[in-house]
């Protein structure tokens, strides 16, 4: 989004997130998806793919509008998976749409466990708080992307 620096000219917190993200998936074999979101009808889906080099193409996407989050997006790109499944979200949540984003991830269906990394200031732990299968991580500068560690994350939901 617009909020979001440009990756291509400036060291981007959300697109390290979501590489170092992407990456401990595909580490355990796991296929990934990606959909990065701006504007109305701004939107990059690419996945599920094992593909590394895509995957971090993907992720760098950037269009520099306003944020407008399309649940159907999201759910086509879900309904089409067979297992469960993890959902990984990065985001300053500056998000014009955000209780639509939040009921939305809140019934995903098929979902295992969410991972919400806020980059950006917001009381999204509070929205979320309670709930059994929803972490919140607050991911504001490079030196806090060494406590993403998603084999971590599992203690969290007790398995």
């Amino acid at each position: 989004s617009g909020s979001m620096l440009h990756p291509k000219h400036n060291f981007s917190v959300p697109v390290l997130c979501g590489t170092v993200v992407g990456n401990s998936y595909l580490s355990r074999g796991a296929s990934v998806s990606v959909y990065v979101f701006s504007g109305e009808g701004d939107a990059v889906v690419f996945g599920p793919s094992r593909d590394k080099s895509a995957l971090h193409e993907k992720i760098r996407s950037y269009f520099g509008g306003g944020t407008v989050f399309a649940p159907d997006v999201l759910y086509g790109a879900i309904g089409r998976l067979k297992d469960v499944t993890d959902v990984a979200v990065v985001s300053d949540m500056v998000i014009e749409n955000l209780a639509k984003f939040i009921n939305s991830i809140k019934e995903l269906p098929k979902i295992h466990r969410v991972h919400l990394f806020c980059t950006g200031y917001s009381d999204i732990h509070e929205t979320f708080s309670g709930s059994k299968n929803v972490v919140v991580k607050n991911v504001f500068k490079e030196s806090d992307i060494s406590s993403i560690v998603m084999g971590d994350m599992r203690q969290g939901y007790g398995v």
